[in-house]
């Protein structure tokens, strides 16, 4: 993770991060792909249904 400070893309002067090792524990990935907007709706949707009951 990170990259090389002569391959950065951002501002001048904004490089910080130096490559290093990242350890991810287990994760899912979903089979369908989920849009920004679908989120917050499913969230949305979610905090209605429950506090309806």
């Amino acid at each position: 993770m990170g990259e090389q400070e002569a391959t950065h893309m951002g501002p001048p002067g904004s490089y910080d991060s130096t490559p290093h090792s990242v350890t991810l524990s287990s994760f899912e990935m979903s089979e369908t792909e989920v849009t920004n907007q679908q989120y917050p709706d499913f969230l949305n949707a979610a905090f209605t249904d429950d506090w309806s009951k």
